[in-house]
């Protein structure tokens, strides 16, 4: 049955074997004296065959690889079973190469993608889900070592490859620098990398601290926690297939990944924007004369300097660095911004290329941690050349000027890969999904509070009964009193526990039947003073007050609340 495989899968003790090197000199020996039930024979069968093979391999044909995979679901679960001819007992097993690309192959492409592809609903890779799970599962308020956190991460998500890039991966998660993220979740205590070098020179991470952000919370409200679709691995509970932030972090902190067919870059758009698009969406569907929409959202980096334009014809996107000829000086040029992505060691070789060609004298780099900032005298003749006062003519010398080749792919709620094509494509479709889980999240809020009062009132009644004698529990049999409650309607825990449990995963059954009436029973009586009554009676009506007033609201209305108290803490 059911429950009793999951019963045998509590008392078993479950190894990850990861490469040669987890098996014991016993264990490989095991191994290899019965390879026949380990070996694979591939066997031709046809054209279905050939087709297959090229389909896979022909560098000709990336646009069906993409069409292939984007029609093969992830599914999140690390427990599906693999197809019944690749899970044979049987020695020697034969399979076609057809039926190794769409099941083996297929799948190993897929996780590719997995690993290299954002959720279009959090905005998140797994490595980086798995990394945020484990810190709000740990309350993460406090510094920690990224090596330690890591540690922590590898235990209690199940994380199967090295601790190497999960240290990678929770300092992209801090790093605040231009261009690594608008908002980011992890606090950086130390040296996480800056932006000459693309965060590449971050300190080892035995050295650095890190710990939740203050606006993490506020993007992953814990109201959302118990509601969201957590996955297995090896019996144990790990991180949800998504998060769901009250903003679509994609649009905040863009993606950048390849993987197998498919490859993202997302850029980055300024919270405010994105904020003000999500509140005219929600005001709409509430029937409110909402503000108008931001006409489309134009990609915006914290810190950036110089220009960010986009064509609205053909969405092309274009940032500039800034460069101005000193005031004074006809051959001084002071560049003070490069464009997105651009990084100290490429700006090096253009002035060097320029001093080889005669047009630059000489440079000096004055770039602090945080800002750019090259010195730059031109020779005299190229400065009559070119128009210097002229900042198009300046961002041409020094190829100041870099598009955004956007690539808006990610995998959509229900584990496909898709093309959004635009931001805005984007918003629909995680607004759709936050916008369920509101609704889900208000009618579960109403459950709480209705399971909380329903408990109230009887502790409420359970004590006035007994003060004034109407229930007898001096010297009485506790099963009679149990007889008695029954009779007299009390609610029993499961219950209570069937209005909490409406919207969430759980059963509502006690553990022991004659514990039913324990949240009454194991009271205690000093609560029954006249003070603790009454402080009892304060609870439960502060209880229905607070039911009243989320009643009379909409599920949306929570989100509005979720986006005032966001922005309030982003002017603070």
């Amino acid at each position: 049955s059911t429950e009793g495989a999951a019963l045998n899968r509590k008392l078993l003790r479950v190894k990850y074997y990861k490469g040669l090197g987890t098996s014991t000199p016993a264990e490989a020996r095991e191994y290899c004296e019965d390879l026949s039930r380990h070996r694979y024979y591939f066997a031709y069968t046809g054209q279905g065959d050939e087709d297959a093979l090229d389909l896979a391999f022909n560098k000709e044909r990336p646009g069906d690889r993409r069409d292939w995979l984007a029609q093969t679901p992830w599914s999140a679960s690390h427990e599906d079973a693999l197809p019944a001819d690749l899970g044979s007992d049987a020695s020697d097993i034969q399979i076609s190469y057809e039926t190794f690309v769409h099941s083996e192959l297929s799948r190993f492409s897929m996780a590719d993608n997995v690993r290299s592809l954002p959720s279009v609903v959090d905005g998140l890779k797994p490595s980086q889900r798995k990394v945020l799970y484990a810190c709000l599962k740990r309350n993460l308020t406090s510094e920690i070592k990224v090596a330690q956190l890591a540690g922590y991460c590898s235990e209690h998500t199940a994380y199967h490859h090295g601790e190497a890039s999960l240290h990678s991966t929770i300092i992209g998660m801090a790093q605040d620098f231009c261009g690594a993220n608008n908002i980011n979740l992890l606090v950086p205590d130390g040296g996480f990398g800056t932006r000459h070098a693309g965060g590449k020179d971050a300190g080892a991470p035995r050295y650095i601290y890190t710990k939740l952000s203050q606006e993490t919370r506020l993007l992953f409200p814990k109201g959302d926690d118990p509601l969201l679709e957590y996955l297995t691995d090896d019996g144990m509970q790990v991180e949800p297939r998504f998060f769901v932030p009250v903003i679509p972090i994609l649009l905040i902190n863009g993606a950048v990944g390849i993987g197998t067919g498919w490859s993202t870059e997302i850029p980055m758009y300024n919270p405010r924007d994105v904020i003000k698009s999500l509140r005219s969406r929600i005001e709409r569907d509430l029937g409110v004369d909402a503000e108008m929409p931001v006409s489309r959202l134009v990609p915006w980096y914290r810190g950036f300097k110089g220009e960010i334009t986009m064509d609205e014809e053909t969405s092309k996107i274009m940032t500039q660095g800034v460069a101005t000829r000193r005031q004074r000086s006809a051959t001084i040029v002071d560049i003070t911004e490069l464009p997105i992505g651009r990084l100290h060691e490429r700006m090096v070789a253009t002035l060097e290329k320029l001093m080889e060609s005669g047009v630059v004298t000489s440079y000096k780099i004055r770039n602090t941690s945080t800002e750019w900032h090259y010195e730059v005298k031109l020779s005299k003749g190229a400065a009559k050349k070119r128009n210097t006062d002229s900042e198009e003519s300046l961002r041409s010398l020094f190829r100041l000027t870099s598009n955004i080749v956007c690539k808006f792919h990610a995998f959509d709620a229900d584990g496909h890969i898709r093309d959004y094509g635009s931001a805005e494509a984007i918003m629909e479709d995680y607004y759709r999904v936050r916008a369920d889980l509101y609704a889900r999240r208000y009618r579960d809020q109403i459950s709480q509070l209705e399971g909380q009062i329903l408990r109230l009132e009887n502790k409420d009644r359970f004590l006035k009964e007994v003060s004034d004698g109407t229930l007898k529990l001096y010297n009485v049999e506790l099963e009679d009193v149990r007889k008695t409650l029954i009779a007299r309607d009390y609610a029993r825990e499961s219950d209570i526990r069937a209005i909490l449990l409406r919207e969430r995963d759980g059963s509502a059954d006690v553990s022991d039947p004659a514990n039913e009436y324990d949240y009454l029973l194991r009271t205690n009586f000093l609560s029954a003073t006249a003070q603790k009554r009454r402080g009892l009676q304060r609870e439960l009506d502060d209880c229905s007050k607070e039911l009243a007033m989320l009643q009379s609201l909409e599920p949306l209305n929570l989100w509005l609340n979720d986006l005032d108290a966001l922005e309030e803490h982003m002017q603070g």
